[in-house]
């Protein structure tokens, strides 16, 4: 196993953006590794959650490397692109006494069962 997904495996934090910060400074792993290796382990925990079989940890990390690799050679350009200037783009909390509300559901019919994440910031 990639010894950064060992490390990463330990990693206590509080909140995904503090995973996100310790894979990308602490690790230096690049950031569509991160992803594709949340992506495999979010999968995982799905399967687990309703009562499937799932991947061992090894299988989840060489199924995201398959993965990654499969997108890398599907994205290979052959020539660059000319460079275009980025704007960063950075979202504003809600003014004082207001909330933000961002949320997302999943329905499995075949169990009869919800999930739904809510995320509500105020500041």
């Amino acid at each position: 196993m990639d010894p950064a997904f060992q490390e990463l495996h330990v990693e206590s934090a509080n909140h995904f953006i503090d995973l996100v910060w310790f894979a990308k400074e602490k690790l230096h792993m690049e950031l569509d590794k991160f992803a594709i290796l949340a992506c495999a382990i979010w999968q995982r925990r799905n399967s687990l959650r309703v009562n499937h079989e799932g991947e061992s940890p090894d299988k989840v990390h060489c199924r995201a490397m398959d993965l990654l690799q499969e997108f890398h050679q599907a994205n290979i350009r052959p020539s660059p692109l000319p460079t275009i200037p980025i704007t960063p783009v950075r979202g504003s909390p809600p003014p004082n006494g207001i909330f933000k509300v961002n949320f997302d559901g999943a329905i499995f019919a075949d169990q009869n069962t919800a999930g739904l994440g809510i995320i509500i910031c105020n500041h």
